[in-house]
């Protein structure tokens, strides 16, 4: 009950929110983002192939919309656009420190054979508080509810005598009852 009363009462002024979100920049920010080509084939033969016509000069755009197996980035060139770097899973890492414009591969990903361009890169940047005032103040709220609810219960101890009796509390044997009719 008191939770919710809290919750109801708790009002935030602007400024408070402000010095939430100032006081956790670090916390509202965009996320590491690239962009990269992709040559999925399913076997290595192809793969190989693949990259020896790369390292003759060949287009990579032809050649994923050519023979890459995805659909979606070959009616594209090969080409994902801007998505986070945690889209690529264990992959991130390797993509992401790759130089741009040098293609990596073969990698083999699931039984497929990929081959991959990064051709772009975004690192993350600190978000103004316009672009995130809403979650900002929802977050501030919460915080505040909860130092307010812990106050409560701090103020409940000072003002009551609490003792937890663990011996008792360890002999208590709980039953499950299957009547239906209760």
């Amino acid at each position: 009950y008191k939770r919710i009363q809290i919750a109801r009462e708790t009002i935030l002024p602007e400024e408070e929110v402000k010095e939430y979100f100032n006081n956790n920049r670090k916390f509202f920010s965009s996320h590491d983002e690239m962009n990269i080509r992709e040559i999925i084939v399913d076997d290595e033969k192809n793969a190989l192939s693949i990259m020896e016509q790369l390292s003759n000069g060949a287009d990579f755009t032809k050649l994923a919309a050519k023979h890459s197996l995805r659909k979606s980035s070959a009616d594209n060139s090969g080409e994902l656009g801007y998505s986070p770097v945690t889209r690529y899973g264990q992959l991130k890492d390797t993509l992401w420190n790759a130089p741009l414009n040098k293609v990596i591969g073969p990698l083999q990903i699931a039984g497929m054979y990929c081959v991959f361009d990064v051709i772009g890169k975004k690192e993350s940047q600190l978000m103004n508080f316009e672009e995130v005032n809403t979650e900002v103040e929802i977050l501030a709220k919460f915080e505040k509810q909860k130092e307010m609810y812990v106050g409560y219960l701090e103020n409940l101890k000072k003002e009551n005598k609490v003792v937890v009796k663990e011996l008792v509390l360890g002999n208590i044997v709980v039953k499950k009852y299957s009547d239906k009719s209760v």
